[in-house]
């Protein structure tokens, strides 16, 4: 039984579904109704709450309670929204707490000439898992191996016979087949905090995703064997740097600097409150200081922007020994609007990073969503890119004619 099959029958025409952004500085919900005959999503009721410093450090939840609480205000905002409690619920986190192994595999069919049939083609996924998970183990952490971990979520990205790519493998013939497969993966105390927070807050734990996963499928990414691009989210207090190619997820990593570090810097340098610093730096961010004191705060931010910079250039760097990177470059989140932080990765093109092509710089909009809806009118074009993303993965594993992935959801 498929994902989506788990929580959809033939009488539903759609449903109402909770998203849950877990930042490091805010935490947001969402409530949408999901319309599965015409494939829309539609935005009904959101709520955002500011995290206190300590509730989630480094990406990791490090106070439960209170990230709790912070969830149940979030909630109760967005179903004063929509009018419509929801007990489904998707939560999205970053690469601190979800992450990514991309691996590849080939075997040889000792009966080539036969067409692969359902039982056939089940063997070869499994076993294409079980090395999945041995080589993921293997990369592992200490502390992650001594815990273990738990497998969220996995896709085969890429099937090919005899060097041909098929999305179907059924009836086809050929020997040599290639599987790359995707999987997503909480360590077992992560989990068990994140199901705690679910039961505390009373609705039922559907998904557990990577946020740039979302983000990928919802702007329809994921299905695009032309897309490649590297996509980087600036949060409150993380970066993740995301290599995409062929509409899939290759490299993830993150390091820990956002939009927090610019705050925080202003409030040291004028000696003003968080609070007020925030206030500063979102009035520089829309350009609403005359030049000579947009100069000033320029200056003021301009280590902690080469700062931010020096972290996304060694994550490419160590990628691009590996793999050729993409010459487009996407930014979401919400800071990646602060001037000059978009401007500062052209210093890319000099830093000795092998690129395909001359960069390209652009952001990731909401409108890049499709099928999506807004009726709260509250939603940002960046800062909630992830958030509406989420939703969407109730269409996720929805194609019928992919059985390989089909077979592969069932084992996951």
């Amino acid at each position: 039984m498929s994902f989506l099959s788990k929580i959809i029958n033939k009488k539903d025409k759609g449903r109402y579904i909770l998203s849950l952004d877990v930042g490091t500085k805010v935490a947001k919900a969402l409530i949408s109704y999901v319309n599965y005959e015409n494939g829309e999503v539609t935005n009904l009721g959101v709520g955002r709450v500011e995290q206190e410093s300590g509730n989630i450090v480094g990406g990791k939840i490090t106070d439960p309670g209170k990230v709790t609480e912070v969830l149940h205000v979030a909630i109760a905002e967005a179903e004063r929204m929509a009018k419509v409690p929801v007990k489904e619920v998707f939560m999205g986190f970053s690469g601190n707490t979800v992450k990514i192994s991309t691996n590849s595999f080939e075997m040889v069919r000792a009966n080539s000439q036969d067409k692969i049939e359902n039982a056939e083609l089940k063997g070869i996924v499994h076993a294409a898992h079980k090395k999945s998970l041995e080589a993921i183990t293997r990369s592992l952490t200490y502390r992650e191996k001594q815990s273990g971990i738990k497998i969220v979520s996995a896709d085969i990205v890429n099937f090919s016979i005899d060097g041909y790519r098929v999305v179907n493998p059924l009836s086809f013939k050929g020997s040599n087949i290639k599987i790359e497969i995707s999987s997503s993966y909480v360590s077992n105390p992560d989990f068990n905090l994140i199901n705690d927070i679910a039961d505390e807050l009373g609705v039922r734990l559907v998904k557990v995703t990577y946020g740039p996963y979302a983000v990928i499928k919802a702007i329809g990414m994921g299905d695009s064997s032309d897309f490649s691009a590297v996509m980087i989210d600036v949060g409150g207090n993380i970066t993740d740097v995301v290599l995409v190619k062929n509409g899939n997820i290759q490299n993830a990593d993150m390091f820990i600097l956002g939009g927090r570090l610019f705050t925080r810097r202003l409030a040291n340098k004028l000696d003003i409150s968080e609070k007020a610093a925030e206030e500063l730096k979102m009035k520089y961010t829309a350009d609403r200081f005359a030049p000579p004191e947009a100069k000033k705060i320029e200056r003021m931010l301009a280590e902690d922007v080469d700062l931010w910079l020096s972290g996304v250039q060694l994550i490419l760097g160590e990628t691009s020994a590996k793999l050729l990177l993409p010459g487009k470059i996407f930014l979401y989140g919400g800071g990646s609007q602060l001037p000059r932080l978009a401007n500062s990765l052209h210093r890319l093109d000099d830093s000795g990073i092998n690129f395909s092509d001359k960069l390209k710089l652009d952001f990731i909009r909401l409108s890049h969503i499709t099928n999506n809806i807004d009726k709260t009118q509250k939603l940002s074009d960046f800062q909630d890119v992830t958030l509406v993303a989420l939703a969407h993965l109730c269409f996720d594993s929805a194609n019928k004619e992919d059985a390989a992935n089909n077979f592969l959801a069932e084992i996951v």
